[in-house]
């Protein structure tokens, strides 16, 4: 019972916090659309467009926590063409990364793998991920797919920022986690991202982990293969 008090609390207190953030984001859309502006103020308003969306992806995220802590999560599964998704996510992102001086590089089979998932859950790992590494990285994303010979589909997207310590391989997948990167020092962390897609890759019999690497940070996906419907 307290438990659950503490979750309308705290969905009640997120919502509180959505409703003005929508009613500045709509406005602040229409104003960047415009053409009437100079350099300077386009670019004041699009540093207020990336963090309002950053909020507001953050806000979707706890939504999303309580809601699957009130009454998990129930998966609901069907054949899916994880070779289009990634190409699909790939195209989504190539903009921004492009926006951001970042290369986007990418690096499939040629043959579409297929997964047994819930499209939505996978859209939340994945986009997770992406929007990760392109808040960490310094100039280049990688993202590689393979098959491998367990039955597995692995997916790992990488990127050139600063490190994160060793020490931190499990606890950066737990939620609200801040730690101070293993090269400048500076403090870093992450929300409930991590986490959230970590479960959900598990509950499809996968797993995200933080792969060992001496140059990029790598996060790697695995979720078992399906044959073609």
């Amino acid at each position: 019972s307290l438990m659950k008090d503490k979750m309308n609390f705290f969905s009640h207190v997120i919502h509180e916090i959505k409703t003005p953030l929508t009613l500045i984001q709509t406005p602040l859309h229409s104003v960047i659309a415009k053409d009437k502006l100079d350099d300077d103020a386009r670019r004041d308003l699009k540093l207020m467009q990336n963090n309002t969306d950053y909020l507001t992806q953050l806000v979707n995220e706890l939504l999303e926590f309580v809601r699957i802590e009130r009454s998990g999560y129930v998966l609901n599964c069907e054949s899916v063409d994880l070779t289009d998704v990634v190409n699909s996510l790939i195209f989504n992102y190539s903009e921004t990364a492009r926006a951001r001086s970042i290369r986007l590089e990418a690096s499939l089979p040629e043959e579409h793998l297929w997964v047994s998932a819930d499209r939505p859950a996978l859209g939340k790992i994945l986009n997770n991920l992406l929007i990760n590494a392109l808040k960490h990285s310094e100039s280049c994303i990688k993202i590689r797919m393979t098959k491998e010979e367990s039955g597995l589909v692995s997916i790992e997207i990488s990127n050139d920022g600063d490190a994160i310590p060793k020490q931190m391989k499990e606890d950066i997948f737990k939620p609200f986690v801040q730690y101070k990167t293993a090269s400048s020092g500076a403090v870093s962390g992450v929300g409930i991202g991590l986490s959230l897609a970590r479960s959900l890759a598990r509950m499809h019999s996968g797993d995200l982990v933080l792969a060992d690497s001496e140059e990029d940070t790598v996060f790697r996906f695995t979720i078992p293969a399906s044959d073609a419907p």
